[in-house]
């Protein structure tokens, strides 16, 4: 039993055409950016068939993966729901951005009137108030637009491609898999080592290791942002981080779906008799609550999950026992 996949509002559409459609695009976009990054510099030609060739190859192995009878929760379903998840989160981020900008435009038009009134007070004549270079520099800065690293989309579609409940290596296979396709398909090493690295979290749905230690960084915050990642607000620690919380926000929904979702997971494991995946499936639940903290990011801490996940947790729990005492 593991702390596994787990994504809000997994029962998104009854419409599969297009959720596939909208899959598919935003596979296809993610490989495009994988190997137009490894591109620069490369001497790699013909990105473009490069790329349709790996985005054919990648989409059927994931439809193929997802769409498999015992998938009752960890399907195509559930990769809508994190990328619904990821897309409010870039959403949220980039109005906190702008925010976080437009603050720092009024302390600089702050300083420089307090210079200007100084310079006054001194006598000294002061330069027009807008040629200030200050506030020019801050007016020029642009805004970054936020969307999801080129890894994170990849891992999204990656990490539970494979998925057998009687298993217990289904991240490192899948990772396995991930890293076998696009590396021969041709996509940017630095991308695929992040898409395994992620992949690899949901494990046990902690951040790894070597991104551990800088929790002490605003997880969500422009400090974090780097070149690398892809994007201008989202930096390797936050972006695993939000990865994550997406990936867990079904415990926080309301009841109703939360029991949608957990019917769901015991359906998956119907190879089990009631008393054996009662008592798993409360291991895993004690483990779940034990832990110091559920979620990483700036914007599931805002948004009040971890409480609510805390709430759905103990009350399935407790049917749980509530079960095994009867």
């Amino acid at each position: 039993f593991r702390i596994h996949g787990m994504a809000c509002g997994w029962l998104l559409s009854r419409h599969h055409e297009p959720m596939q459609h909208n899959l598919r695009s935003r596979l296809e976009a993610a490989v495009s950016e994988a190997l137009e990054m490894r591109s620069h510099g490369s001497g790699l030609s013909d990105v473009a068939g490069l790329a349709a060739s790996l985005s054919e190859a990648a989409w059927a192995t994931c439809e193929s993966g997802y769409t498999e009878p015992v998938r009752q929760y960890h399907n195509l379903e559930h990769l809508c729901a994190i990328f619904k998840v990821l897309d409010e989160a870039c959403r949220w981020q980039q109005q906190r951005q702008q925010q976080l900008q437009q603050q720092q435009q009024k302390n600089e038009q702050h300083a420089c009137m307090l210079v200007a009134d100084t310079q006054e007070a001194c006598g000294v004549n002061a330069a027009p108030f807008d040629t200030y270079q200050p506030i020019k520099h801050q007016q020029e800065r642009a805004v970054h637009v936020c969307r999801l690293p080129t890894a994170v989309s990849l891992a999204v579609f990656y990490h539970d491609v494979v998925y057998n409940p009687r298993q217990p290596d289904n991240e490192e296979k899948s990772a396995e898999l991930a890293v076998e396709q696009l590396t021969s398909g041709g996509a940017n090493q630095q991308v695929v080592k992040q898409v395994h690295d992620l992949v690899m979290a949901t494990k046990g749905h902690r951040l790894p290791a070597h991104l551990h230690d800088k929790k002490g960084s605003s997880l969500g915050g422009l400090s974090d942002a780097t070149p690398t990642s892809g994007c201008g607000c989202w930096g390797e620690l936050s972006a695993c981080a939000l990865f994550l919380d997406a990936d867990l926000s079904i415990l926080a929904q309301p009841s109703e779906m939360y029991l949608q979702y957990a019917d769901a997971i015991r359906m998956e494991y119907g190879h089990l008799p009631k008393e054996e995946f009662r008592s798993g499936r409360a291991a895993v639940l004690q483990s779940l609550l034990q832990r110091d903290q559920l979620f990483y990011s700036d914007w599931a801490i805002s948004h009040g999950m971890e409480a609510a996940a805390r709430a759905n947790l103990k009350a399935e729990l407790e049917e749980l026992q509530c079960d095994h005492g009867n």
